[in-house]
């Protein structure tokens, strides 16, 4: 198949709709409050502030002349139903990679991470991580999936009319009557690609997908910096 061949597009549709199915028995466990941005990173950010612990002063952008107050790292980054299908297995998923963190930032800290693969390979994996769970990735998603849909009910209504108006004669032995019965056919058809878009399944299924995919991108990137080159360590 060619990439972006509508063959291939189909099987990439098929893959995400199994991928729902599975994920339907779990679909109500979810936490309703998720991080967007590693805890353990917002640590490191972070300042002693008394006996209160580590705190930050999370800034709104989307209102910056808000009173910004110090929270906790626990308190920042987080999304309310960021993914509202089947999160809770999606928060294990982020959380097996979080666990690493700690080693590879403390090799940073000693500058010595490019000498350790399994570190470096930790900071790829934070990258993807971050590249999709992220409220940009989130208005991404939602506006390529209008899009799609839009333009698959015109088609259905407009060049491949004819093809609907058959597969409903085949199926229920009736004429479509007019463009209000070709419209609620479309609708029919796409019903359960909307269902899933406006529960959540797709964009849970999807985020998953994608960050399984931006993981194999970066890890086949090499790093390194110009101290390890001249140190002759191979970069990771």
């Amino acid at each position: 198949m060619n990439e972006g061949s509508p063959a291939q597009w189909l099987a990439a549709a098929q893959k995400i709709d199994a991928r729902i199915e599975k994920l339907r028995p779990e679909a109500d466990r979810h936490v309703v409050g998720q991080h967007v941005i590693s805890q353990v990173l917002l640590k490191r950010f972070a300042a002693p502030f008394g006996s209160d612990g580590l705190k930050l002063v999370p800034f709104n952008l989307d209102h910056p002349d808000r009173l910004h107050k110090m929270a906790s790292p626990r308190q920042c980054g987080k999304v309310p139903h960021f993914a509202r299908f089947a999160s809770a297995s999606l928060e294990q998923l982020w959380g097996k990679l979080e666990t690493r963190i700690p080693d590879a930032a403390r090799a940073v800290d000693r500058g010595d991470v490019f000498q350790h693969e399994q570190h470096v390979q930790t900071l790829k994996d934070l990258i993807a991580l971050h590249l999709v769970r992220s409220l940009n990735y989130r208005k991404v998603h939602q506006r390529i999936f209008t899009k799609i849909y839009t333009e698959q009910r015109t088609a259905l209504l407009t060049d491949q009319s004819d093809l609907l108006r058959l597969a409903v004669l085949q199926r229920s032995g009736l004429h479509l009557p007019g463009p209000q019965g070709l419209a609620a056919a479309a609708d029919e058809i796409l019903s359960p690609h909307l269902a899933n878009f406006e529960n959540g399944a797709d964009f849970r299924a999807r985020i998953e997908d994608t960050f399984a995919k931006a993981e194999e991108m970066i890890k086949r990137c090499r790093v390194g910096d110009s101290g390890a080159r001249r140190r002759g360590v191979p970069p990771g």
